[in-house]
């Protein structure tokens, strides 16, 4: 058993749920007009990821997955919520370029063709919680095939399809991290996992420096009761459990011009936003902070 009782913080504030300042109905996080597509969104959190954009007013949300059957009901269940905001579904697995492209062109289309405006890639994997000389080699690449391809392919269908930036208003592209990029050493039995969200991270921050209209970053989104939560623990993980309204809310706050300057980093959704914003100038003077690196959070030198 591998149990955590608390994690490593970057603000004294520490959260554990949603809370008013990243409240989606907030009026300066509003995303009216604006089309959002989110993979991963019709299972774990990915509906309460989109139910929170619909809140802050989203036009078109576009929920991609394996599953039509889980698609379509998170579809009716926002439809019905929220009748202003039109939801799409798009059928296909992260890892196909056709799909992924697919499903951009789409949600461009049905926004007048003017492209896409944020996109939260949420879809990962988690392979079984095994020792190297027992894991399945398949299944233990199975991490790097959703957590490493399907970003690569994510990112790149995302910036085809992307809206034109402006200086007030750039598109927005959001990775669903985990906090085991952070943590040293790593668990055992996790090198599938751990070492496909180091790639997914890594690979996030040389986006970041190739594309400077496009805002990136990635957001460990807390440790829900979702299907990849509860393998975890069947895997023997014991973590402190927060409510799955907080990642959602969080996402729509990341995306926000008050996170600008967290470009390229990797955040937790649990600290706090005022005591992060606080800390804008020692973050953006620090290029290391909240980055991959041997010297990288929570180790500095």
């Amino acid at each position: 058993m591998i149990e955590f009782t608390t994690f490593p913080s970057l603000t004294a504030t520490w959260h554990n749920t949603t809370y008013p300042t990243i409240s989606p109905r907030q009026p300066r996080l509003s995303v009216s007009g604006k089309a959002i597509l989110i993979t991963g969104g019709g299972r774990g959190i990915g509906p309460r990821i989109a139910h929170s954009f619909a809140s802050a007013g989203a036009s078109f949300i576009t929920i991609t997955g394996r599953t039509l059957s889980t698609l379509e009901s998170t579809k009716a269940g926002l439809t019905s919520e929220f009748p202003n905001t039109a939801i799409l579904t798009a059928v296909g697995d992260v890892s196909s370029a056709p799909a992924m492209d697919a499903a951009f062109s789409a949600l461009s289309a049905a926004n007048g063709g003017k492209g896409v405006d944020i996109c939260i890639h949420n879809a990962g994997y988690l392979p079984d919680g095994k020792s190297v000389v027992e894991s399945e080699a398949e299944d233990w690449w199975s991490g790097f095939e959703t957590n490493v391809l399907g970003s690569f392919i994510v990112a790149r269908a995302f910036l085809k399809h992307k809206k034109a930036s402006s200086t007030a208003d750039v598109p927005v592209l959001v990775g669903v991290g985990s906090a085991v990029t952070a943590l040293s050493p790593p668990a055992k039995g996790t090198s599938g996992y751990s070492v496909s969200k180091m790639a997914q991270q890594r690979f996030f921050e040389a986006l970041a420096e190739e594309e400077m209209g496009v805002r990136v970053m990635q957001v460990h989104p807390g440790v829900i009761e979702t299907d990849m939560g509860r393998k975890g623990a069947a895997n023997g993980t014991k973590v402190p459990v927060d409510d799955i309204s907080l990642p959602a809310d969080f996402m729509v706050w990341a995306v926000s011009p008050e996170a600008a300057f967290l470009q390229g980093r990797f955040i937790w959704c649990n600290w706090d936003v005022e005591e992060l914003k606080a800390k804008k100038e020692k973050i953006v003077a620090e290029p290391t902070l909240l980055a991959v690196g041997v010297g990288g959070w929570p180790f500095q030198p």
